[in-house]
């Protein structure tokens, strides 16, 4: 059902074609399929959009990083991005950009995961490598703070 919280924090979020290609790479679902399977073709719409191969440095990224920039960058929207050399040229274009992780703080802050959901959440995609040690203890501190 995508993270409950998460339809709580978002209306819907938009997403290049190229990362559904991603999500679906190495399964034999259509991107419809894979939205219905998890419950998220409400939530996620995928938008067509051209490459901009203008933004600086984003010859150097996967297709789906590039095309959620350029994205963004048409809609001016926030980007959630982990990659860090992905958050390195949205930021150089002035993209305001956010972890993944981060909307776990915020939807406790917003009261909609108790605090000892948000820190499991954390430290299954810090066990998992997901996220590293410096950003995991940094979510762990914003939490406290809440």
């Amino acid at each position: 059902d995508g993270e409950l919280f998460t339809r709580k924090l978002f209306d819907k979020i938009l997403i290049p074609e190229e990362v559904i290609k991603e999500l679906i790479f190495k399964t034999s679902l259509t991107s419809e399929n894979y939205l219905k399977r998890y419950k998220i073709d409400d939530l996620i719409e995928v938008k067509l959009i051209a490459y901009d191969s203008t933004i600086p440095g984003i010859d150097t990224l996967d297709a789906g990083e590039a095309f959620a920039i350029s994205l963004a960058l048409r809609e001016n929207f926030t980007l959630i991005i982990d990659e860090n050399k992905g958050r390195k040229v949205a930021s150089a274009v002035g993209l305001n950009i956010e972890y993944s992780s981060e909307q776990i703080v915020k939807a406790n802050r917003k009261q909609l995961i108790e605090k000892v959901e948000a820190e499991n959440k954390l430290k299954l995609l810090f066990d998992t490598k997901r996220i590293g040690e410096n950003l995991y203890k940094r979510l762990l501190t914003e939490l406290d703070k809440v």
